[in-house]
Parts: structure tokens; C-alpha cells; sequence
């Protein structure tokens, strides 16, 4: 054996051996490594937030806090072998503020994001856009509220049926054999009107302004704990859902005319 052959075998076995004690000293130091329990699942706001879901909850589903969205979302077999590790890596660390399953058969219904100031970075606003479109090829609906002190709940829960019913209207266009998931979304005689968050959306502002703004012009009051349609609602065209799948809820002409609102209620 030539002195650069057993050169070479010295190296390899000094390397060989520098992997193996590396191997060995990460073992126990990993044997010695400590944790700290959180102090809580929630951040103060999601904490408030998710009373103020449990207590708006149409019958039916529940609320599930912190969950992965690889447990929710998995990636399509459209992607091939290759696209799948990238696809699962993308959600792997991520997760949803809030899910709702169905309470007896925990199928889930929609996922919710708390969006608060952090939401307006870059970076943020980059896992946003990928959560929504994600959420989009998997036909699930993404429900997002803004983060603020106090919520009504009454609001959140027009919103969640909304946006619940607007992703069934949208599901049923392109699946003609659900036509009977809501029946009341598919009469010709409803073409002209959309729910209230749509109607938001098109008016440049969130659900829960919109349906203030409602209130407080005289188009639908609180009854009792209750929303309902005034009779100065119903002259501009509203409509007052009292049953579908998911709860009543208040549809609006989609002319809807932003002056409408400009007027309060005497």
C-alpha cells in the first residue's frame, strides 16, 4: 500500500470517527435538553375572539382552536410524486386560528383567521394569500375577521353564515346535482340579491360595518336578542332568511345603493 493510499485511510477513519462522536455527544445532549410549558394556547385577543365564536356557533358545529393545516388540507394527487413534498412542506408549519367542524361527525366546515395588525406585513400578508388560494383549490371556506375590542355577536354570526352560504352558492353553481344543499340560494326569483357580505364586499367594506350601518339606518333592528328585517328594510329589497343549513341570515339587491346608508334612522 503506497503512503498516499494510507493517507487517505487515515482521513476517512478520522472523519469516520469525528461523524460518530457527534453522533454520540448530540444523543446525550439532547437527552439534557429542557422545556417550558406556554402559559396559554391563546393569545389574549384569540381568547376573547373564540368566546365571542362559541356563544355565535349556529347549531351543529363546533370550534376547534390552533389547528395544523396539514390536519385540514392535503395535497392533491393532481400535484404528481414531486409537487406533493413541496405542496405538504408549504402548510406543514402552518396552521388555522380557528376550525368548524360538524359537532357530530367533526367533518370540517370552514376555517376561520383572526386578522390583526400583524396580518398588514409583508410576510404575513404573503401567508394570507397562500392560505386563501389554498383553501380556494380545496373548496373549503376561509373566514376572516378583523381583531378589534369587542365584537357583537349577533355580527359574527351573520358573517359566518354568509360566508358558509356564499361558498355553497358558489359550490352549487359548479356541482349542478347539489342543487338541494339551499334551495332558497338557487330560486330564479333570488338571482337579483346577495348576502350581506357580498354586498359588503362589493360597497368596499367588512360584514361588520355593513350590517351597523343596517341597524343603525332602520333596515333591520334587534328584536329580543334577535336580528330581524324592519319594514323600511323590506322596501329597498331586503330579504330575511330565517332557515337554511346554517341559520338565518339577511340577503340585499345587488344594485344595492351605498346612499341607502347615508341617512340614519330617525
Amino acid at each position: 500500500m503506497s503512503s498516499s493510499e494510507v493517507l487517505i485511510l487515515i482521513i476517512v477513519l478520522l472523519v469516520t470517527l469525528s461523524l460518530m462522536l457527534r453522533f454520540i455527544l448530540s444523543g446525550r445532549q439532547s437527552n439534557n435538553l429542557k422545556y417550558e410549558k406556554n402559559k396559554s394556547l391563546f393569545s389574549h385577543a384569540e381568547r376573547s375572539f373564540l368566546g365571542v365564536l362559541e356563544s355565535s356557533l349556529p347549531e351543529g358545529l363546533r370550534v376547534f382552536g390552533k389547528v395544523r393545516v396539514a390536519d385540514v388540507l392535503s395535497p392533491s394527487k393532481e400535484n404528481g410524486r414531486n409537487g406533493w413534498q413541496a405542496s405538504f412542506n408549504k402548510i406543514s408549519s402552518k396552521h388555522f386560528d380557528y376550525i368548524l367542524c360538524d359537532a357530530n361527525t367533526l367533518q370540517v366546515k370552514a376555517a376561520i383567521e383572526l386578522d390583526d395588525k400583524s396580518h398588514k406585513s409583508k410576510i404575513t400578508a404573503v401567508r394570507d394569500r397562500f392560505l386563501n388560494e389554498a383553501c380556494q383549490t380545496a373548496q373549503l371556506p376561509i373566514i376572516r375577521f378583523n381583531a378589534k375590542r369587542a365584537y357583537t355577536i349577533k355580527q359574527v354570526q351573520e358573517h359566518i353564515l354568509n360566508s358558509l352560504s356564499e361558498h355553497d352558492t358558489v359550490t352549487n353553481d359548479t356541482n349542478k346535482d347539489a342543487a338541494s344543499t339551499i334551495p332558497e340560494r338557487l330560486n330564479p326569483a333570488d338571482k337579483t340579491l346577495l348576502s350581506s357580505s357580498k354586498v359588503a364586499k362589493s360597497l368596499g367594506q367588512t360584514t361588520d360595518e355593513f350590517l351597523s350601518k343596517l341597524e343603525l339606518c332602520g333596515y333591520i333592528e334587534n328584536k329580543d336578542g334577535e336580528m330581524s328585517l324592519t319594514d323600511k328594510g323590506q322596501s329597498i329589497g331586503g330579504e330575511h332568511v330565517k332557515k337554511s343549513r346554517f341559520g338565518p341570515y339577511f340577503k340585499w339587491p345587488s344594485d344595492f345603493d351605498p346612499s341607502w346608508l347615508e341617512a340614519t334612522e330617525q
